[in-house]
């Protein structure tokens, strides 16, 4: 049975932010998070102490090699890490697919 509490803490926030650098890099930072689920294998029952809320915190760089290939770097902290030298550093590569050129949509005169 899920109850208000377990709810509340199934609610995951996230934002982030991007500060343009030059051209052809962003600063990026972010904070999202998502709940842990511990089931009592005893009892099969889950409890709203059961679940916890986990934070994560990444900041990095986004460099543009050009208006489709991106790569990103960064580091990500997590709130159930024991201590900041548990952070991973992450590497992303980015490939935008251009889909407004694969399709030309009908068009319709509205005008009559």
């Amino acid at each position: 049975i899920i109850t208000p509490e377990i709810y509340k803490i199934m609610t995951s926030p996230f934002g982030g932010l991007e500060i343009k650098v030059n051209p052809k890099t962003k600063i990026m930072a972010e904070v999202s998070s998502f709940a842990s689920f511990e089931y009592n294998k005893v009892t099969g029952i889950q409890t709203a102490d059961d679940i916890t809320q986990i934070m994560v915190y990444m900041i990095g760089i986004r460099y543009f090699f050009n208006n489709w290939l991106s790569v990103d770097v960064g580091t990500r902290y997590q709130t159930n890490y024991t201590g900041f030298a548990d952070s991973t550093v992450t590497a992303a590569m980015n490939i935008a697919v251009p889909l407004h050129r694969t399709h030309e949509p009908d068009t319709v005169d509205i005008s009559e």
